[in-house]
């Protein structure tokens, strides 16, 4: 195959932009498409997109709609990206194709502490539905011109950047620091499965360049409950925090994600350990957040 040129979609968002940085700092040729020069709701961005794809490109798809996450704006904003980056694909085919799904397709009504890519898809939430729909659309689209696809379903990315709202480290970090409080739902025991977002850039680089296909969840086989890592951060960084206690709105559900089939495909590869990244996201916040307050 000829030398490679990556184009993401999505390339500014928290892990677009680190994928970036990572292809660039390894002397790939590399491009961000945004919703700053694509409109990918809208049907007329498939000539702009076009433009950018040839049988020599890696197009890796790393969108999330700008409404609230789970929302049904978001689902509809969600399914036309796909639908208009599928619609491109069979006009234009690619080298290769990556998608970045969720692990929401797999649902969360009941708990599952082993998690695989054959536990059956039933999405709780518009976000898991959306981004099962795009799986479909760009997967039968990459069979139809024989494109080799690779779907990636991440569990919660968490890491330096992430300024995001969604329930999670980030969060728990920057109201800690700028409120000295944590608010969690029932006790916080709930167990999830966090990746940081290095070892998903680094992962998502390995595919992009080599030549497996497949479907692969992405985490780090080690499930943490919210009150585990609220805990660690208070260790880690010397605060006190008081924790609020809200009712939760639904059952409590635990979930567990495997890497079996992931850690097959790349022999070797190693997460950074829970601890290790809280403390990298901390110091982050600490010299981007605090000494802007």
């Amino acid at each position: 195959m000829p030398t490679p040129r990556v184009t993401i979609v999505g390339g500014s968002g928290f892990v677009g932009q680190a994928l970036l940085g990572e292809l660039h700092a390894e002397g790939v040729e590399a491009v961000g498409l945004n919703s700053d020069n694509l409109d990918l709701t809208s049907p007329d961005c498939l000539d702009t997109l076009c433009a950018e794809l040839d049988r020599r490109t890696v197009l890796i798809v790393v969108t999330r709609s700008r409404h609230a996450h789970g929302s049904f704006e978001g689902f509809m904003e969600d399914v036309a990206m796909a639908t208009n980056i599928a619609r491109a694909l069979e006009r234009c085919p690619v080298a290769r194709c990556l998608y970045f799904s969720s692990v929401s397709v797999y649902g969360d009504s009941s708990t599952n502490l082993e998690v695989t890519e054959e536990t059956p898809i039933a999405p709780t939430n518009p976000y898991g539905t959306a981004k099962f729909v795009g799986e479909c659309l760009i997967g039968q689209v990459a069979r139809e011109t024989a494109i080799p696809f690779v779907c990636l379903r991440p569990c919660k990315i968490y890491g330096p950047g992430d300024h995001l709202e969604t329930y999670g480290p980030a969060r728990f970090i920057r109201s800690m620091m700028l409120h000295g409080q944590v608010t969690l739902f029932g006790d916080g025991s709930e167990l999830r499965d966090y990746v940081f977002y290095r070892d998903v850039v680094r992962i998502t680089v390995q595919f992009a360049l080599g030549d497996r296909v497949g479907t692969f969840n992405v985490a780090s086989g080690q499930s943490h409950s919210f009150q585990q890592i609220v805990a660690c951060v208070a260790q880690l960084t010397g605060r006190d925090v008081r924790i609020e206690y809200v009712e939760r709105d639904r059952p409590k559900v635990d979930q567990g994600v495997s890497p079996a089939r992931l850690l097959s495909a790349l022999p070797g590869f190693r997460f950074t350990d829970l601890e290790q990244g809280l403390a990298e996201t901390s110091r982050y916040f600490e010299t981007n957040l605090l000494q802007k307050t």
